[in-house]
């Protein structure tokens, strides 16, 4: 839209923009070309990329919200925008659905393809958040056609090249905001961050050193409308006209406007205006460098601040590598101890016993580290806990009658296994020999050589200190398959003992303990279970066909995976654990096989199903 506006009255570059009705940062994207503008009567020079116009009489040099070519309506700077360097074609844009990616622009300094591995791909399309399943599909099928910007990335998960381009770091792994770990950079990280910490500090306005003098070009601009008398945009008037100033144009349908025209078209000649003096060349030259060094100044200016604030980004940084390294080697410092002591337990020779958790004890300092509870007193309730939960008379426990797997028979086992496919919860709970009698323990072999509490030590050591087995059996005296007996007894024991601790809860009940912030946050209290899938590592298998199986692609290792749950108040049951599978299954095929979904009751199907149907592809 042309706008009727007299230069010289212009005092700044904020005045010049609201006169203009445009950003102020639009008016640093102001490129003069040498050919005039295509408006009749027009006297000043086109802007480039305006449609071959005046910056007075079209204001389409920048992109705005809401055209169709808005990318980069931000106007964070030129560097942002399709024609940065000269460009005559329009650069690739950011594949996500992002408006604030929409609102920086383009990157010219690099984009970056999706992984070509198909898993990390589809991985990489779900965390970009790409809305519409029909493009995530395509995306998924042609990988290579889509870019992703710079700004996806977290800033530890990029760098930049001696040329100023973009180029992703190679790590083993990468950790996102929110701390779950990658084996490729996940393009997940808050544009918004990277707007606020990249691209704000860099300019003027976000440190306070608001540059509002007016650009170099908009003397010129001044000259040429003032040497030719007219203000474009108020129907091409003449010199007489044009030193009416701003008040002559609005008063320009006022009377003495009215009485103006009259007298011009009787013929009347108006008043002949004083000549005016030439400048001298040498004080406009002189204003045009005062000018430039204004504008250099600032720069400096704008240049020193922005180093300021790198520095002070550093020295943050600095600060937070110096807290990672110290808790770096306060881990190494106690891990080392730990070492320690499991090395003097060894050259003492000393088989270890559930009394040495005691107070006065060789690990009386050291239970948190090597069980699951801080002190002795908890490890003693929970195992009474354990050992009377079915009712047994003192003496005659469901841990003190444990037998170890390898004595148990074949048709036992059989026995067993039936047992628990057939869901006898109270009879098939333990695998201890409890309803065996006197001459078939006595036949099963002699008198266990670890009492029932040093071997849940045992289990501790092996399965939460991490420790292995030939060192375990060093440190109790016992051989190594002594170890995996205990450790698989009681892995089985507290498997199904568990379960009667932790009951999946009701529909009423989850409802009486339902969290208010789910209610407002999602409207209603249909979610019933929050599902995740987890892994834990495994050895590597011989057998190509099970190492198959086992190697997961996302942890690049052999891997046994669980899909668990937890309801919205944070509990958990036994039937929100599933059945363990090898690292090579995906989620959702994970989440078909198990039966963790049908523990869901009646109210929450409608709103798990309707889910279901969404997120199909």
């Amino acid at each position: 839209m042309p706008k009727s506006i007299r230069l010289s009255t212009v005092a700044s570059r904020s005045d010049l923009a609201a006169q203009l009705e445009v950003p102020i940062a639009a008016i640093d994207l102001v490129s003069l070309v040498e050919t005039p503008c295509k408006s009749k009567s027009c006297p000043l020079p086109a802007v480039a990329r305006n449609h071959g116009r005046c910056l007075l009489c079209s204001q389409t040099w920048f992109p705005r919200q809401g055209n169709r070519n808005r990318r980069g309506y931000g106007l964070f700077g030129p560097q942002f925008l399709w024609s940065h360097g000269g460009r005559s074609n329009s650069p690739p844009s950011c594949c996500c659905d992002s408006a604030l990616c929409e609102k920086i622009g383009y990157s010219h300094a690099g984009m970056f393809r999706f992984p070509s591995d198909p898993h990390h791909c589809a991985e990489a399309v779900r965390v970009v958040g790409i809305a519409s399943p029909e493009k995530r599909k395509e995306m998924a099928a042609n990988p290579r056609k889509y870019y992703i910007a710079p700004w996806h990335y977290h800033h530890r998960h990029r760098r930049r090249n001696a040329d100023g381009s973009w180029a992703l770091r190679k790590d083993p792994s990468y950790r996102d905001e929110e701390g779950k770990v990658f084996s490729f950079p996940p393009p997940n990280a808050s544009v918004q961050k990277f707007i606020d910490e990249e691209i704000l500090p860099s300019g003027s306005s976000a440190r306070g050193t608001v540059d509002d003098s007016l650009p170099g070009w908009f003397r010129k601009l001044t000259r040429l409308q003032q040497a030719s008398g007219e203000i474009h945009g108020l129907g091409g008037q003449g010199p007489a006209h044009a030193a009416v100033g701003t008040a002559g144009v609005r008063a320009a349908g006022s009377g003495e406007g009215r009485r103006r025209d009259a007298v011009e078209r009787r013929g009347v000649t108006p008043p002949r205006r004083g000549v005016k003096k030439r400048g001298n060349p040498d004080s406009e030259k002189i204003s045009e460098l005062g000018e430039e060094l204004r504008t250099v100044k600032a720069q400096l200016e704008s240049a020193f601040s922005h180093i300021e604030g790198l520095e002070a980004h550093v020295r943050v940084k600095d600060n937070e590598l110096i807290e990672v390294r110290l808790e770096r080697d306060r881990l190494e410092e106690e891990n080392s101890q730990l070492r320690g002591v499991i090395d003097s337990l060894e050259q003492r020779k000393i088989a270890l016993r559930y009394d040495d958790l005691r107070p006065g004890g060789v690990l009386e300092h050291h239970v948190k580290d090597f069980t699951y509870f801080p002190d002795f007193a908890s490890n003693d309730a929970f195992l009474e806990l354990l050992n009377f939960s079915e009712g047994s008379p003192e003496g005659d426990g469901l841990c003190e009658n444990l037998v170890r797997y390898s004595k148990v028979s074949i048709e036992e086992r059989k026995e067993y296994q039936e047992a628990l496919s057939v869901a006898i919860d109270d009879d098939a709970m333990s695998i201890s020999s409890a309803q065996a009698d006197d001459e078939e323990r006595k036949r099963r072999g002699p008198k266990r050589k670890l009492d029932w509490k040093t071997e849940w030590l045992v289990y501790c050591f092996y399965v939460h200190a991490n420790i292995k087995m030939r060192r375990v059996g060093a440190l109790f005296g016992i051989g190594t398959t002594l170890v995996h007996d205990i450790v698989y007894a009681w892995a089985n024991l507290l498997c199904l003992s568990l379960d009667r601790l932790f009951p999946t809860p009701t529909r009423s009940q989850m409802l009486r303990a339902y969290p208010k912030s789910i209610i407002k946050k999602f409207g209603h209290a249909n979610i019933f279970l929050l599902l995740d899938a987890t892994e834990i590592y495994t050895d590597v298998a011989s057998m190509k066909t099970v190492n198959a199986i086992l190697y997961s692609a996302y942890k690049h290792n052999s891997t046994l995976k669980w899909l668990a749950a937890c309801c919205p108040i944070g509990s958990f049951s036994k039937d929100s654990i599933g059945q363990a599978h090898g690292g090579s299954i995906s989620d959702p095929f994970a989440t078909r096989v198990s039966s963790i979904l049908e523990s869901i009751p009646y109210g929450c199907w409608k709103s798990k199903l309707n889910n279901q149907r969404r997120t199909q592809p």
